[in-house]
């Protein structure tokens, strides 16, 4: 890896499946197609496209940086640094969320506690409306998601 740039291109075969694995498994948490993905990710202001993401789920080379950070900040659970963190042999994270805190109040609560794909039709519905504040309400939505996440010992921090 001469590069500092994220290529799939530049990790082994077990890599890029594992990878791929984990954004099916992701996606398919989310209950969409790959077109439906991308429509939903469009909604919220993060540009993906169907080739790199059939790319990318199916092990192949030839998808960068700037695909994979999108489909980083976009996925339940992932950041822009997951991708590589699962191409260098990191586990994934968790595609869903539960409400065993207490402490989380009721508003975290419901948002905690929708799954990946409950979530993803919400953020749909509110984009119908207003596209602004379907992106508003997915930042939201994920950092309030992270946050818990993170609390709970789901995602490691660095």
């Amino acid at each position: 890896m001469a590069s500092n740039r994220v290529r799939t291109a530049n990790y082994a075969p077990e890599a890029r499946n594992r990878l791929g694995d984990a954004v099916t498994k992701a996606r398919e948490a989310l209950g969409m197609s790959r077109p439906q993905l991308v429509a939903a990710a469009a909604a919220v202001g993060v540009v993906l496209n169907k080739k790199s993401l059939e790319l990318v789920e199916t092990g192949q080379p030839g998808v960068g940086q700037s695909f994979l950070y999108a489909l980083g900040r976009f996925l339940p659970n992932w950041t822009e640094e997951t991708p590589r963190q699962i191409l260098e042999g990191d586990a994934s994270p968790a595609t869903s969320a539960s409400t065993d805190a207490a402490d989380v109040p009721e508003k975290h609560r419901k948002i905690i506690g929708m799954s990946e794909r409950e979530l993803a039709e919400r953020i749909v519905d509110i984009a119908e409306d207003s596209p602004e504040a379907a992106k508003r309400y997915a930042e939201d939505a994920l950092r309030i998601r992270r946050e818990y996440a993170e609390r709970s010992g789901r995602i490691v921090v660095e």
